[in-house]
């Protein structure tokens, strides 16, 4: 019977889809090197995820001239190195929320999430919002039951599961549920600790309206990328679907001035929502600042493997600009993100570190193990400020509150040296 019917998508051979590129006017000087593409990263995750930037522009479905099957690998690969980066470090970010959520649930509500306690954290009433029932069921059906621990070792050798446990073994997506049915004050604790506050102009307050708006946003955001990275989906030209974007302005607080490349509402749209978004929000969510500098100088490191002029291929270096005008990232988009980053760090009322010199060497080689000693001498900056100091009481800073840093960091966030105190060192 199936002979009889005539599929959208018969079965067809590695050599039978070989054939059909090859008639779309893409290069395949290697059937061989075709074959062992095809059947490692399948036709549709590789061809159909990468082929759209090489097509010509009034024929989707003919390759411009030139364009090779090398060429859509390459693509690939640049996507599959970013995701890698934004999937190790967005888990970084959904293990702090799993932290804090359950660290707030226990502090506000208490530990016990026996059902028949009318004093129990997972007492609907405890929540707000209409769907808190259908979260609360979630969590009792499908988290509690788990075989992973280790709410499955308290479940099992303990009398109660206390909700800082609970949180481990919740997926993005339910921790997201379960924050947006909590109480105000506990969404205020949540949010201040993954996003610290800021000095704000005129009267020094955050909105905590705009800035929960935002955080929440951020989570959506970081979700649908994370599910994309995880499941080796093309993220550089994904556009998540989120309504209610926040405004440019309440971005701008938290991450500075002009973090946006487009000057049309639509196209910041467009970047608020896509891969640079994306990253952005990665490094918002991201409280330790070195943790910050390291997504960024991966990402470097793969923009210069690709750019540098001593591997003389001017192939890779087309390619990379293609794929960041297809995911709509300018060539300056790291100096942007840099920029953002800094801003993070000057824009916040606190300390930035209280490790002692050992700790933040240590941290510091963790990071960059090739580093010269000569990076790891502290300086000092003045708080909401861009300049470092070698000297404590260089007449610059002598009054004012600064933070140490090691020079290194000082550097990587793009610090200017002080013209007195480092002019001639």
């Amino acid at each position: 019977m199936e002979d009889n019917f005539n599929f959208d998508k018969p079965y067809k051979t590695s050599t039978q889809l070989i054939e059909i590129l090859k008639s779309r006017n893409l290069v395949i000087n290697n059937d061989s090197l075709a074959i062992d593409l095809l059947s490692s990263y399948g036709y549709y995750p590789l061809i159909n995820g990468y082929s759209k930037p090489f097509f010509k522009p009034d024929n989707p479905k003919i390759y411009q001239d030139g364009t090779s099957i090398e060429d859509i690998y390459s693509l690939y690969l640049i996507d599959s190195q970013i995701q890698e980066i934004f999937l190790s470090n967005v888990l970084k970010v959904e293990k702090h929320l799993a932290n804090t959520i359950g660290n707030q649930v226990a502090k506000h509500l208490g530990v016990d999430n026996n059902p028949d306690n009318p004093e129990s954290y997972l007492k609907a009433n405890n929540y707000i919002t209409k769907n808190r029932n259908s979260v609360i069921r979630f969590i009792h059906n499908n988290v509690i039951p788990t075989r992973d621990n280790p709410t499955a070792y308290y479940r099992e050798h303990k009398n109660h599961i206390p909700p800082w446990i609970l949180t481990q073994n919740m997926m993005f997506g339910t921790l997201i549920r379960y924050y947006k049915i909590q109480q105000e004050k506990i969404k205020t604790s949540i949010v201040n600790e993954l996003i610290l506050p800021v000095h704000t102009k005129p009267n020094g307050y955050e909105n905590m309206n705009i800035k929960k708006a935002m955080f929440q946003f951020s989570l959506e955001i970081l979700s649908q990328f994370r599910n994309a990275s995880a499941h080796s989906k093309p993220v550089y030209m994904f556009q998540s679907h989120v309504d209610n974007l926040p405004p440019t302005s309440a971005l701008e607080i938290y991450l500075g001035n002009n973090i946006f490349f487009g000057s049309k509402s639509d196209e910041i749209s467009l970047e608020k929502k896509g891969l640079y978004g994306a990253l952005l929000y990665l490094l918002l969510l991201t409280s330790d600042s070195y943790q910050r500098i390291y997504i960024l100088n991966k990402l470097e490191l793969i923009e210069k493997s690709y750019l540098d002029e001593n591997n003389n291929n001017a192939k890779m270096a087309n390619n990379y600009k293609l794929y960041l005008k297809a995911a709509n990232l300018p060539t300056d988009y790291l100096n942007k993100l840099r920029k953002a980053s800094s801003y993070i760090n000057s824009s916040k009322n606190y300390v930035t570190s209280t490790f002692d010199g050992k700790t933040m060497n240590f941290i510091m080689h963790l990071y960059w193990p090739p580093a010269r000693s000569g990076e790891m001498k502290k300086v000092y900056v003045a708080q909401g400020e861009n300049i470092y100091h070698f000297n404590e009481k260089c007449s610059q800073i002598i009054n004012k509150n600064t933070t140490s840093f090691t020079l290194l960091s000082a550097k990587t966030e793009n610090m200017e040296p002080c013209k007195f105190c480092c002019n001639n060192i």
